[in-house]
């Protein structure tokens, strides 16, 4: 970087992006070139590179040091030997990039006196420019009677890669206790690396998830797969953008985790549920024996007993009707619960097996690692976010590819689905002289038809999702949206329906919900 500056200009310095900065340069005579210098100060991951493209935001950027402008790079060097980057300015000007820990920033200093900053303007402007330095650990007075004191206290500039490369090739154990024969082999093993960094390879190592960069060969990485660059910028380069990919990709997997952990919490407690209504429903051979004992015994039943008590039975029974009918509400009771039983066994089925999917889909989305599926992934996500913002209002029921049912959650739901929501030639249900949500049986093509069984599936969730759900056959109205109006001075979630037809459903949801 600090020859490939040299004849260049500020031209423009501006921050588009929270902790980033970009100084825009040109160059001062010859070919009009530009460059922008990226510098973060991100506390987890603070970085100064150099770019030879960068796109600039139409807005939401604001422009900084507008007195730096037209300013020529004169030279950079580190500033007291220590993890600042000082850019020599005309103008007397230095630009000074600070990587200390805890004090990433770009200080603006002239004659030793800071007189801007990027970050904590108040609290260190007209300061002398080595007043930031003073506060440094006075690692003098750490501990230092283990190998890890010892080398924390003479060598913390190095960073942790070339610390954890001093304890492999020593061998050493860095809780161990410091002899003068460990420090010595501490001291020759830094003298090693000084010696190759003086001449430096630039090499990116892929370690699981993550990227290590360094300026020379490591033997504690040794069996990890790297990459070799040709400068210090284009490691730099090629690193922070691996670090933004693996940022991507973790970002999306925390928000996939979150979604599916509430799937699996809800089938989880769907399936629990299910499993305590079987429970309840596995004596349902007793209304069959009811209903037989009855008629067996129908001579000493007379209307208006309570109770029919035979040995070891005492049945109930409704004093309003004959013995017989209390037999024919026995028979029923068993045909439904055998039903509702078998029932219930398909939908704990098609629960696990969701729930698996889920476990299983889990499991894939912790081992993602490709960035096109997930930059896929994400494109998918934030396309339905912008198109369906309100999805959570609402709850979707996927028939088919092109047919769904979606169903208001409240009064201001149901308004935004009619309204909004629906095209014209969807089908709008409503129950018949009960309260309700607004349902809607889309269609992705308008020139699809509606198949009769999915206008009765959604004439049933309609039905369930109403004040008439523990009814049995009720009537819903149904017609196309087109034909639903919204009058002036109706209540929210009401409206007129024309052109209706009427549907006769039980209250139901379809298979697997």
């Amino acid at each position: 970087m600090k020859y490939e500056l040299q004849f260049y200009k500020i031209e423009e310095i501006f921050s588009q992006e929270k902790n980033k900065l970009v100084i825009s340069l040109k160059r001062k005579c010859g070919k009009d070139e530009l460059k922008y210098i990226e510098f973060c100060v991100d506390r987890d991951f603070p970085y100064l590179i150099l770019r030879f493209n960068f796109k600039k935001a139409k807005r939401n950027f604001a422009q900084l040091f507008n007195y730096l402008y037209n300013l020529e790079i004169f030279s950079i060097s580190l500033l007291n030997d220590d993890r600042v980057i000082t850019f020599k300015l005309s103008d007397g000007y230095n630009l000074n990039f600070f990587f200390l820990t805890g004090k990433q920033n770009l200080i603006i200093e002239k004659d030793s006196i800071v007189i801007d900053s990027f970050k904590l303007k108040d609290e260190i402007i007209n300061k002398d420019i080595y007043f930031l330095f003073t506060k440094k650990i006075d690692r003098s007075k750490e501990i230092i009677n283990t190998v890890q004191g010892y080398i924390k206290n003479n060598y913390y500039k190095f960073g942790n890669t070339y610390l954890d490369e001093v304890i492999y090739n020593t061998g050493l154990n860095k809780f161990d206790n410091l002899t003068e024969e460990k420090k010595n082999k501490i001291d020759i093993e830094f003298g090693k690396i000084l010696s190759k960094i003086e001449n430096p390879e630039f090499i990116l190592y892929k370690v699981n998830r993550t990227y290590i960069p360094a300026l020379i060969r490591l033997n504690h990485l040794s069996n990890y797969e790297f990459k070799k660059f040709e400068n210090i910028n284009e490691l730099l380069l090629t690193y922070v953008n691996e670090y933004h990919k693996i940022l991507a990709i973790e970002k999306l997997r925390k928000e996939k985790l979150e979604e599916l952990n509430k799937k699996e919490k809800q089938l989880k407690n769907k399936i629990e549920n299910i499993k305590a209504q079987l429970e309840n429903s596995r004596d349902y051979n007793k209304y069959l024996d009811y209903g037989n004992i009855i008629l067996s015994n129908i001579a000493q039943i007379k209307k208006g007993d309570k109770f029919l008590i035979l040995d070891e039975y005492k049945i109930p029974l409704d004093d309003k009707i004959s013995p017989s009918e209390n037999a024919s509400k026995y028979f029923e009771k068993y045909k439904r619960s055998k039903s509702n039983l078998e029932e219930l066994n398909k939908k704990l089925m098609q629960a696990e097996i969701k729930l698996n999917d889920i476990i299983k889909e889990k499991e894939e989305i912790l081992n993602l690692s490709d960035y096109k599926t997930i930059k896929k992934m994400e494109k998918d996500v934030n396309k339905e976010k912008v198109e369906n913002p309100d999805l959570k209002n609402f709850r979707i029921f996927k028939l088919d590819e092109n047919f769904e049912v979606w169903v208001g959650k409240s009064s201001q739901s149901n308004d935004l689905l009619t309204t909004k929501y629906s095209s014209q030639n969807d089908l709008w249900f409503h129950v018949r002289d009960y309260p309700g949500s607004h349902t809607v049986l889309k269609k992705k093509n308008k020139k699809l038809e509606f198949p009769k069984s999915y206008i009765t599936i959604a004439a049933s969730i309609a039905a369930y999702y109403s004040k008439a759900k523990n009814a049995g056959t009720i009537a819903v109205a149904y017609c196309e949206r087109k034909f639903v109006k919204k009058r002036k001075g109706l209540k929210e979630g009401s409206v007129i329906m024309e052109r209706e037809k009427v549907i006769y459903v039980r209250p139901q949801l379809p298979d697997g919900n």
